[in-house]
């Protein structure tokens, strides 16, 4: 390479990835903002109701088990809605490109210089636990079709899901104090 620049010519390589520029924050983007918050604290508090769907349950059936969790209810489990109030169903759900969006409010003058490094820290946690939670619940929406499979590993992984989605929801509600959107 070192010989290649000396004649003036360079060594075909990959470019170096580049982050896309930072756009302005909209009043519609802390919307989706504050959306996300209420949506996600509305899934923590009525989480067995939203992910069940109890169209085809059938009252006073008993379901066997093979071992590990057992449904609350009589319900389907219904774990990819987890994934929409994370932002990873369609470009539409308020957590869509949110790394983008923190780049955004990074970039803006919205965070306080005192809170700066809070915020680094929420935004890092808060998406590790959201890619997470979003990945245990597609996980568990296969959890039945799986060789060793049942409805007991579709219970068990949406379980992880919803640690990982409190803990989510924790950082979200840090990142929307500092921002004072809350």
């Amino acid at each position: 390479a070192a010989a290649l620049a000396g004649l003036g010519l360079q060594a075909a390589g990959p470019a170096p990835a580049r982050a896309r520029p930072a756009d302005p924050v909209t009043p519609e983007d802390l919307d989706r903002l504050r959306n996300a918050y209420k949506d996600l604290e509305y899934l923590m508090a009525n989480w067995n109701k939203v992910t069940r769907d109890c169209k085809s349950s059938v009252p006073n059936q008993v379901k066997v088990l093979q071992s590990g969790e057992a449904s609350p209810d009589e319900c389907i489990a219904n774990p990819d809605i987890v994934r929409k109030y994370m932002g990873d169903r369609s470009i539409y759900d308020n957590l869509h490109n949110s790394e983008q969006l923190w780049i955004n409010i990074d970039a803006s003058d919205l965070i306080p210089k005192k809170d700066e490094d809070s915020f680094q820290d929420a935004i890092e946690e808060f998406e590790r636990h959201r890619r997470t939670a979003s990945e245990w619940a597609y996980t568990s929406t296969w959890g039945e079709n799986n060789p060793g499979g049942g409805r007991d590993k579709v219970e068990n992984y949406l379980l992880r899901s919803k640690s990982e989605s409190t803990k989510a929801l924790q950082q979200l509600g840090i990142i929307v104090n500092i921002l004072k959107l809350v």
